[in-house]
């Protein structure tokens, strides 16, 4: 009874798919090749470029190397090799392999907390606009699960709210003090 041994010419070889067979050293440099590219054309920040390389210098298969510049323009790999295949030899996904996804911060909440944090220098007119633009960001979120910035948005309508009542209360003493 003999064990399969592709590298000995089988009358069946065994098949892999593309992603799984083994990258070499010059498979290798050329990903770190593209990934200089990218950060050079500034498709990359620092952290995430040298993430990338010490992953690629790690990475063992075609299929992980080609998930480090999946979505960057250009590819170290010959076209003959074609996606990567699902399970079981699926490559992690970039965001996967940098320990998450990053997620977009939503433009309204970032908008409601400056106008929150303006209060101090508009003596309080940008309240009101901080606690509109506070609660359209977080009916905004609710509904856009792939964006952050709750914090901000309550950040906002907490000091929008603050601002509007140290008017109203202001304005209460200026009516007591008249009459």
């Amino acid at each position: 009874m003999s064990m399969q041994q592709p590298w000995r010419g089988n009358s069946r070889p065994a098949q892999v798919p593309p992603s799984a067979m083994r990258a070499s050293t010059a498979d290798r440099e050329r990903t770190v090749e593209v990934l200089k590219s990218a950060f050079a054309e500034g498709r990359l920040d620092v952290a995430e470029y040298h993430d990338r390389v010490e992953l690629t210098y790690r990475a063992q298969t075609y299929g992980q190397l080609a998930a480090l510049i999946q979505d960057l323009p250009v590819g170290p790999l010959p076209p003959m090799l074609g996606p990567v295949h699902p399970a079981p030899y699926a490559a992690p996904s970039v965001q996967q392999l940098l320990r998450g996804p990053r997620r977009r911060t939503n433009g309204l909440a970032i908008a409601s907390f400056v106008c929150g944090l303006g209060e101090a220098f508009t003596f309080g007119l940008t309240s009101p606009v901080a606690l509109a633009l506070g609660l359209a960001a977080r009916g905004q979120l609710r509904d856009r699960p792939d964006e952050e910035g709750d914090g901000l948005a309550v950040t906002g309508i907490v000091l929008g709210s603050v601002g509007i009542a140290i008017w109203c209360f202001v304005l209460c003493l200026m009516l007591l003090a008249r009459g």
